[in-house]
């Protein structure tokens, strides 16, 4: 049986059977290497993807800081949700 035939019989299916389907695949995709991206696959209809490369915890840091520097607190963010809420709504 093809993919093709699994997936237009898939309507078909039980949910339990569509269940059993997908723990099956999620059991068989444990521990394997990841294929290349269907754009290095040549594949049809597949569109070019940046190639993924592990980063450091330092390549990342301060990723999420806010421009100014200051992290707000617990009151201060409550100070800037009532300043949007009173603006969005005045």
């Amino acid at each position: 049986m093809t993919v093709q035939d699994v997936l237009s019989e898939m309507p078909q299916f039980t949910f339990y059977e569509r269940l059993k389907l997908i723990e099956s695949l999620s059991l068989s995709l444990r521990g394997s290497e990841p294929p290349l991206p269907h754009s290095e696959q040549g594949l049809p209809g597949s569109t070019p993807s940046l190639p993924l490369k592990p980063v450091s915890a330092s390549e990342v840091r301060g990723i999420l800081k806010p421009d100014n520097g200051d992290i707000p607190n617990d009151e201060k963010v409550k100070e800037i949700i009532a300043d949007y809420l009173v603006e969005k709504y005045s």
